[in-house]
């Protein structure tokens, strides 16, 4: 294997990919700036917050996951998390005059979840005085002594979530991925022969179609996926829309080449590159304690732990297998004269 040429390879194979994100966002209406621009919310200290808490005419708005609201939040807060505004607003604050003063809040250095709950209520729901509880957020409330209640949804909050995960998305899915992962190493690992030679194309089609089928939903919605970028808070806010255009694509664009068998070594380093960043920025969300009930993965609710670091971990040892063992057979390489993977 040369690697030079493999590292070349796979650098222009993102490289197109972000090309063709940059131009189907151009192109497609509504299409998301390349920038995204942080809202200019009227931010309140906690001195404020709860001088207008006192008052009783400003509406709290926490903007957390449920179980998080339920473990502590501001007396009175209602609970209306990010990504269930829109399912969510008219029951949580369709009723309420949209003069009114609002404060969102959330959690610890670097939430987000607050200032975009704010912006969407701005922009999207015509609120007049929406405000941000400045970083860090409820943590400074708590640190300084102020009330704070516990349990469900009390003044319309929601203990329910609109993306809660089923048992079948936040568990089975993930364990039988990580297990097909994990058994094709193994067979490419002990097998030999023609067997091992079938094997690799195996595990090449199973990592493209992966890639393909978490791909799809993201370019679908780039918004949505957009929104789940932030949530890791691993970026800066203002470069979640360009993570949001350009890594659904190196993922498709990657996973269509090593399905049709196009330069499976390259395209195979650039899934090997993905799956180490989504475990990267899974590990480091857990460590900060930040909680995801979505990972965006794949077009369905699955919370996050680490059950999907593993399943990553798995999904990663399987691109490895193209990477190090070749294409296999049923490869477009092989249509244009190439030599097939051998034993």
């Amino acid at each position: 294997m040369n690697v030079l040429r493999v590292i070349l390879t796979a650098i222009l194979v993102a490289a197109l990919a972000k090309g063709i994100g940059f131009a189907v966002n151009f192109a497609r209406p509504g299409s998301l700036p390349l920038v995204r621009a942080k809202p200019e919310a009227m931010w309140v200290d906690a001195a404020t917050a709860k001088q207008e808490w006192d008052r009783g005419a400003t509406i709290f708005v926490d903007a957390r996951l449920p179980v998080e609201y339920e473990a502590g939040h501001v007396p009175g807060a209602l609970s209306l998390p990010v990504h269930d505004i829109d399912a969510e607003y008219d029951r949580v604050l369709g009723s309420i005059d949209i003069t009114r003063p609002l404060i969102a809040y959330c959690s610890g250095i670097g939430c987000e979840s607050s200032v975009e709950l704010a912006d969407a209520l701005t922009r999207d729901y015509r609120h007049h005085n929406v405000y941000v509880l400045a970083e860090p957020g409820f943590d400074d409330w708590q640190a300084l002594g102020y009330p704070v209640a516990t349990g469900g949804a009390a003044g319309g909050a929601s203990t329910a979530h609109r993306q809660t995960a089923s048992v079948f998305t936040a568990t089975i899915i993930p364990i039988l991925l990580t297990a097909l992962s994990a058994l094709l190493v193994l067979a490419a690992l002990l097998t030999r022969g023609t067997a091992r030679v079938w094997t690799v194309t195996l595990a090449r089609l199973f990592v493209g179609a992966v890639l393909i089928w978490a791909a799809y939903p993201k370019i679908l919605e780039p918004n949505e996926f957009a929104k789940a970028v932030i949530a890791y808070q691993a970026l800066p806010y203002a470069w979640s829309n360009l993570a949001a255009i350009t890594v659904p694509w190196v993922e498709i664009i990657a996973g269509v080449l090593l399905v049709v068998g196009a330069v499976t070594r390259g395209s195979a380093l650039v899934a090997s590159v993905l799956y180490l960043a989504f475990m990267a920025i899974m590990i480091s969300a857990m460590t900060r304690g930040i909680m995801i009930d979505d990972c965006g993965c794949f077009g369905f609710a699955e919370p996050l732990t680490w059950l999907l670091v593993w399943r990553d971990v798995a999904l990663l040892a399987a691109a490895l297998v193209p990477l190090f063992a070749g294409a296999g057979r049923l490869t477009l390489d092989s249509l244009r004269g190439a030599r097939p993977t051998r034993a």
